[in-house]
């Protein structure tokens, strides 16, 4: 039924999950990369890459961005990444968080990650956090915490674990529950 399918792109599309992506493309339902539109091509493409076929979305993303879907960077970035390809990975995460005009606050983060686990890039914990900063001013809920984290720890930062709550907090009002849980352990430590 039509209802059934609607749920079906659902669950692939927003609940990221697996068995109904691979369900989408066992039924036929994919638009070739010739034939998809800037409206789709992107969606289509998150389709495949949440199925595991990283390198088969690939030509999605990049179609995507050809058609002038600027979101699909950080997709396309993160599919180079599944294959352990940090070049390219790199490469379209610094693309997103650079665009001017629509920067992605998910590009920046990603890259943040990359610098602070040094994964095809010489690890940097100080670039990580202005890169988490950047994303965090963009109300990146993960970004804000992480860059608690590094306050909290003194990594690429100076230590600040004042700062650090003022994170933790942000990324809790963005509804990230662990900034939560790491405001909620530096307050019952008193941290002003």
């Amino acid at each position: 039924s039509e209802y059934e399918w609607e749920r079906v792109v659902n669950d692939c599309y927003l609940n990221k999950d697996k068995n109904a992506c691979q369900t989408l493309i066992d039924n036929g339902g994919m638009q070739s990369v010739e034939e998809c539109t800037k409206d789709n091509c992107g969606i289509v493409g998150v389709v495949y890459h949440t199925a595991g076929y990283h390198r088969e979305s690939i030509p999605y993303f990049e179609r995507a961005i050809a058609l002038g879907d600027n979101r699909a960077y950080n997709s396309l970035g993160f599919a180079y990444y599944n294959l352990n390809d940090y070049f390219n990975a790199k490469k379209y995460y610094e693309i997103g968080c650079n665009k001017v005009g629509n920067m992605q606050a998910e590009s920046c983060y990603n890259l943040g990650v990359m610098y602070f686990n040094g994964k095809g890039v010489r690890q940097d914990y100080h670039k990580a956090s202005e890169l988490w900063k950047k994303a965090c001013d963009m109300k990146d809920a993960n970004a804000c915490n992480n860059l608690g984290f590094l306050y909290e720890n003194g990594q690429g930062v100076k230590q600040n674990r004042s700062i650090a709550k003022q994170y933790y907090g942000k990324a809790c009002d963005l509804g990230e529950q662990l900034g939560c849980n790491n405001y909620k352990i530096l307050n019952n430590q008193g941290v002003q």
